[in-house]
């Protein structure tokens, strides 16, 4: 069943990126300066997309990273904390 769903949302996905590309498929020119490429509408806009993900994700990993590496030196506290605290807490003897 689960295959199934996820067969059926590839193919619905992929019905939406078809009438993406024929809806958007005027050829437009880019001025990047020395360089005036001309490419479909569709394409340009899921460049864009693509980049603007990658941008993305590479600004969030840097968060990511920093709170992974705060989170190993609090867990590397704690466990000096809690080993203290158990070579300094009363043991019971049997007397």
């Amino acid at each position: 069943m689960l295959g199934f769903l996820k067969f059926l949302i590839v193919i619905i996905l992929a019905a939406l990126g078809a009438a993406f590309a024929v809806a958007n498929s005027d050829a437009v020119q880019i001025d990047l300066g020395l360089y005036r490429p001309t490419a479909p509408l569709s394409v340009l806009l899921l460049l864009s997309l693509g980049v603007g993900l990658i941008l993305g994700g590479l600004a969030s990993s840097v968060y990511y990273l920093r709170f992974k590496r705060e989170n190993i030196a609090l867990k590397r506290q704690r466990k000096i904390v809690e080993q203290q605290q158990a070579s300094s807490a009363p043991r019971l003897s049997n007397q």
